[in-house]
This record gives structure tokens, sequence and C-alpha cells, in this order.
């Protein structure tokens, strides 16, 4: 059967309808597709259905021929549309593929980082449990050091609260437990008077400074005027502590008991400071007093005064009753004065029997006097000590500050002046150093200057007073006597400027220039065929003291030729009391020495001083000369002619040969001449000659005095 051709037009159009329905399914399908060759498989299937349909297709009608143009271009627009859009999608797929990727590999990282970090932590917090451990273990170790170490050690606040306190600084704080301590603070432990130095200590602390400072106990019960071996010393040594910000948060303390130290400061202070014998400051601590003392009167506009003293006759006492006696006067002396005045004032022994009192605060000058002839009473008062009965006296010096000199050393100088001038005027008695004496004083040291010249300059001459028998009146002996030819005041007498000499050493080159010229002029004489007689040298007590006589005299004798027997040396009494006890073994060998040249040796002014006759008797003298002043009384008085009569007959007893000197008159003559004494030289027989006149007198070998003969 054939069907109808309305049938087959039907089924040829619903064919070709579903195969336009299927073509976008295809397209897409085709568009999806990835190779090139494919794709273009796909765009031209559509394009050959549509011819195929096109040339089956017995109408050829423009409308069909347009559905099927129309068709097949959105065939292929749909295809590219299609393909377009898949590329899109693709071109998105692939870039947020690629983001994903990424983002994998970022949270890769991340969690290798987070992991690494929470390893990391997890290592952190085993050495921070470690850690922990170790400060538990290291404060445990600190807390028990704390607790057996026996330095005092204690934590306080900026303010000076207690915060922890070991057992050592515990028994400084006067306390059993660490509980204890609230309300406790560093102050507590400081006696009243070191509280400003440990309030200055504690603010150099809250300033960030390490410090210390060393203070006396308060709770160690001791009141303020007891003595200082009893208390106790610590020393703090504080180190600030900062928090992690800078800010001090507490203070670091430790706590050193320095009492032995201390005490062996005091100890080494008061040994070079004090005077062993009396405890009165010494010369060094009397220094440092003056200056202190000169400086605040500057500053107050008060005055203050210096008086130096020392005892008179204490030398004779330290010969008669020996040294620990005299050091039981000095020490009840140096009681006496230290009772004599103030607590401000000072009172120190600058040597043997010398004192310096510092008075200061002074408003006027007449306490210093009062106090002056308080003490120069109670000095010359008599001494009961270990039952000797002792008779001494004092000489003070007294310099005034700021008006006789604001310099401490001129201070001492002018007050020394002033009592060596007390001493001149009598002793027991006291001078101040005023114009007056400043006068005096400039004329000795103008004098002591001129001296110097002179010995270089060779000023000096001397003349000879002449001895002589008192029975036949012949000539037995010569002194010479020294005096000075001063270019501008001519001829100046010894007693003027011998003293000077002395105090001031320039007795030794001048004797050793006097010995040797009295050497010269003696040999000079007998070459002229004069008789030969002894001349007679006075040595004074300076030049007996210097080591170098003994080589002076022998120095004279060689220059001069002179027969050592034609010279005498006379000492004076007292010089042979210028050591103490223990040192006259010394002065007998110097005279020996002396004696052992082949020199004759005299004591002079006999009788004035307190020779112990076992002593006289054991030096190698020759003579004995009666001091002037027993001839010059002896005519009128009674006790002085028996005084006189009696020395002349202990020198003969003695075997040495007496000479008087200071004959004056005919009186006086005689009556040596009925005691029996041997030799005599004064005014009244012949005055000092100078040498050419010596030479006419000896000549006739005879008194210039007619009456004399």
């Amino acid at each position: 059967m054939h069907e109808a051709p309305e049938s087959k037009q039907m089924t040829k159009h619903k064919w070709l309808t579903e195969l336009f329905n299927a073509l976008p399914i295809l397209g897409n399908n085709c568009v999806a597709l990835k190779q090139p060759i494919a794709k273009i498989a796909t765009l031209a299937v559509p394009l050959v259905l549509v011819a195929a349909l096109w040339a089956f297709t017995p109408e050829r009608s423009p409308l069909i021929a347009t559905l099927l143009g129309v068709g097949a271009l959105l065939w292929v627009g749909t295809v590219y549309w299609f393909s377009a859009t898949n590329k899109r999608r693709e071109t998105e797929l692939q870039l947020n593929c690629e983001k994903l990727l990424l983002q994998c590999a970022e949270l890769e990282d991340t969690n290798d980082r987070v992991n690494k970090e929470a390893n990391d932590h997890a290592v952190i917090a085993e050495e921070l449990l470690l850690a922990r451990d170790k400060i538990k273990e290291s404060e445990r170790q600190y807390q028990t050091l704390m607790e057996v170490v026996f330095v005092g050690i204690c934590h306080i606040t900026p303010e000076g609260k207690l915060l922890y306190a070991n057992p050592p600084a515990r028994t400084f704080f006067d306390i059993d437990t660490i509980n204890w301590l609230d309300g406790k603070s560093l102050g507590a432990i400081a006696r009243p008077e070191f509280s400003e130095t440990l309030l200055k200590t504690q603010r150099q602390w809250r300033d960030g400074n390490v410090a210390a400072c060393e203070v006396a106990l308060a709770n160690d019960g001791i009141d303020d005027d007891s003595d200082d071996d009893n208390e106790t010393f610590i020393k703090f040594l504080g180190t600030p502590i900062f928090d992690a910000k800078g800010k001090l948060s507490s203070i670091l303390v430790t706590l050193s008991d320095i009492t032995e130290r201390k005490h062996n400061d005091a100890i080494k202070w008061k040994m070079a400071h004090t005077d062993p014998l009396t405890g009165l400051p010494n010369r060094q601590l009397f220094h440092d007093r003056l200056e202190d003392a000169v400086k605040n009167s500057t500053r107050s506009g008060m005055g203050g005064a210096l008086l130096f003293l020392d005892l008179d006759k204490f030398k004779e006492i330290n010969d008669n009753f020996g040294h620990p006696i005299g050091d039981e006067l000095l020490k009840t002396v140096a009681k006496n004065l230290h009772k004599s005045v103030r607590d401000t004032d000072t009172v120190a022994r600058l040597g043997g029997d010398e004192f310096a009192i510092i008075l200061t605060n002074l408003a006027d000058n007449a306490p210093v006097h009062r106090l002056a002839d308080r003490i120069v009473k109670a000095i010359s008062e008599p001494h009961i000590v270990s039952g000797c009965y002792l008779q001494a006296g004092t000489s003070i010096g007294i310099s005034f500050f700021p008006h006789d000199s604001g310099d401490p050393d001129e201070l001492i100088r002018k007050a020394d002046q002033a009592l060596y001038h007390a001493k001149d005027e009598g002793r027991s008695c006291y001078q101040i150093y005023d114009n007056a004496l400043h006068s005096r004083i400039t004329e000795q040291e103008t004098m002591e200057n001129e001296l110097r010249l002179a010995i270089a300059r060779q000023e000096f001459l001397m003349h000879y007073q002449p001895q002589f028998d008192t029975n036949t009146q012949k000539l037995t002996g010569v002194e010479s006597l020294i005096r000075w030819n001063h270019p501008g005041k001519g001829l100046v007498p010894p007693g003027a400027f011998i003293g000077i000499a002395e105090n001031s050493g320039l007795i030794i080159p001048m004797g050793e220039w006097i010995l040797e010229e009295t050497c010269r002029q003696n040999k000079a004489w007998q070459e002229q065929g004069l008789p030969k007689v002894p001349v007679k040298v006075n040595i004074s007590a300076i030049q007996f003291e210097n080591a170098g006589l003994v080589d002076s005299v022998k120095a004279a004798l060689t220059k001069s030729g002179l027969d050592p027997q034609w010279l005498e040396l006379e000492i004076t009494e007292s010089m042979t009391l210028s050591g103490g006890v223990h040192d006259m073994d010394q002065i007998i060998a110097m005279l020996w020495d002396l004696r052992n040249i082949g020199v004759s040796l005299a004591i002079d002014d006999f009788g004035t001083g307190y020779s112990s006759l076992s002593y006289i008797k054991q030096f190698p003298i020759q003579h004995l000369k009666v001091d002037q002043s027993f001839i010059r009384g002896m005519v009128d008085d009674a006790p002085t002619e028996a005084i006189t009569k009696t020395i002349i007959d202990l020198g003969h007893s003695l075997n040495l040969k007496v000479i008087a000197e200071g004959v004056e008159t005919q009186e006086q003559l005689d009556c040596l001449r009925a005691f029996g004494c041997d030799e005599v030289q004064g005014y009244y027989l012949a005055r000092p000659l100078t040498p050419e006149n010596f030479v006419k007198l000896a000549s006739q070998n005879k008194p210039q005095s007619d009456a004399a003969q």
C-alpha cells in the first residue's frame, strides 16, 4: 500500500521538527567536544541536513527556504553561543580551580605553620614548666641560703618597711621569727644620733644608687654617756631592685657587724691622737683642734686663746725622785688642768712637761687671766705623789686669736715666745704676747741675724781677766771673755748676746772660734816669753751637749800648738744636771774624755745648783769656782759668810783648788784669804783686759790694784 502524499508530507515535517529540536542538544554536546575537527563536523552536519531537506522537499517555497536558512543560522549561532558560553565557563572553572589550588596550598602552609607553632608552644610550655620548677628550686635555695648565712640580709620597701629579714638580721631587730616583721622599719635599728645618716642613705637608695652607712644599734641598752667600747656598730649596704618597667620595687640590704673594726679603729685613733701617759690629746690632735678653733672663731666672731705651759723644776724632780714619780706628777697636773676648763675647751700634752690649752668662744680676755692665775697657783702648791713631797711650778705663755694671728702656727710661735719670756721673768707666772713683747722678740731676731753675719765677718774679739793667788798675788791664770765689736753699737758685752746665741744654736760655731782664738793667743803669749798660765774657757750647756765638743777641743789645741795643760774648761754646776739620773754616766764619761786630752776642768758658779756630792767626787775636776753671789753678800751677811766658808772647805776636802770670782773690795779679799781660798779674780784686782793690756799686766806679774797688794 502506498501512503498518501499528505501523510508522507506530515511525516517529513515531523522528522524535520524533531531534527531541529535535537540540534541544540547536539550542538551543545558538539560544542563540548575538545577536538577542533569534531567541532567542524558538528557544524557541517546540520548544513548537510538542511541541504538534504531542501533537496527532498517537493515544494521549494520561499518560506521554506527562509525557515531553513533561519534554522541553519540559529543552529550556527546556537552552536557558537554554547561554544562561547562553555568556553567562558571553562575559563572561570579553570580560574576557580587555580584559586582553589592556591587556597589549598595556603591552607597547607597555614596548617604547617600552625602545627609548627603548636609544637613551639608545646616546647615553650615545657620550658616554662621547667623554668618554673627551677625558679621554685632557686627560691627554695635562696631562702635556705638566706636562713643559714652569717651576714644579716633584709628586704625593705622604698619607704623602709621590712619585707623579709634572715635570722642574723632578725637578731639586730630584736625579733624571733619572720612573722613579727609586720610594722618594723629599718630606722628602728639605729640610735637617734644616727637617724640623719640613715635617712640620707635611704634617700640615695630611693634615687637608685647603691650606698652604705654605719650606725650604732638602738636596742643595745647603752646610755648616751656610757663607754663607747660597749656599743654595737653595724653597716648597712643597700642595693635598689627595679621591676620590668624600671620602677623601684624594693631594696636589698645587707647588715654587717662592724663592732670589732670600729673598736680597733677607735684604739688606733686613740693611739695616734692621744698621749698614752695622761690620756690627753697629743700634739697632732692639738693642731687639728687649734685649726678648727681658729676657723670657728673667724666665722662666729668670738675670740679664743692659746696657752702654752710647762712645769718649772720638773727636771730636778725627775733627777731626784726618778721618772716614775715624775710621770705621776704629770698625770696629776693633767687631771687638774682638765678640770679647770670647760668641756668645749682642749687640754693637750705636747711632750715632756709641756702642755697646751685652747679656749674658745671668748667674749673678752678676762676669763683667760683668771684661768692662768688659777693654774699657776694650783701647780705651785705642794703635791704628794707616792709618798713624795713635790714642789713644782709652771710658766705660761698666752696668745689670742684672731687678735694676734689667724694662722695656727703663728699663734703657737707667739705663745711659745711668751712662755720663754715668762721663764725669763722668774718663772711661776704667765705672760701675754703683746706689742712690747713683740718688740723685744723683734730685737732678738734682729740680733740673731746680726750674730750670723758677725760670725761670718769675724766681728768678735777676746778680753782676758787675770786670776791671782790669794796670798802671794801672783798671776795664776786668765779667763777668756768674748766681746762683740758691733759695727753700729760698738763693744757689746756677752750678756747681751750669749743667750740669743744659745737659743739659736749659734753658740756652737761661736764656741769653736773662742777655743781656737784663746788657744792661739795663749800660745802667742808663751812665745813672747810671758809666764805660762792656763787660760780658762767657759763651755755653754749647748756646747757640752754637743757630741763634737771633744773633737773641737782637740782641733783647737792641734791648730794652735798649745800644750793641753795650759787650757782649762769651765762648766757650770747646773750643766752637770742637764741629764737625768740615768744620764749621769754619760756626763761623767764626757768629762773623762775631755780630761784625757790633758786639759783641766773646773765647776763654775758652784753653790747655785743642786749637785750631789756623790757625783761631784766622781768628776775628774781640779777646781771649784765659788759663785760671785756668795762673795758679794758674805761680808754683811753671816749665813752667806758661813756658806762661802763651807764651800771652800768642801773643795779642799775633795782635794780641789777653790777660786772666788767677783771680788770687788778689800774686805772681800781679806775674808777669802782668811777662809783659805786658793785663787781670786774680780774688778778689785783686774778688769777684763785686751790682749795688749794683759801683756803689760803679765809682764809685771801683779794685780792692777795697789790696794790689793
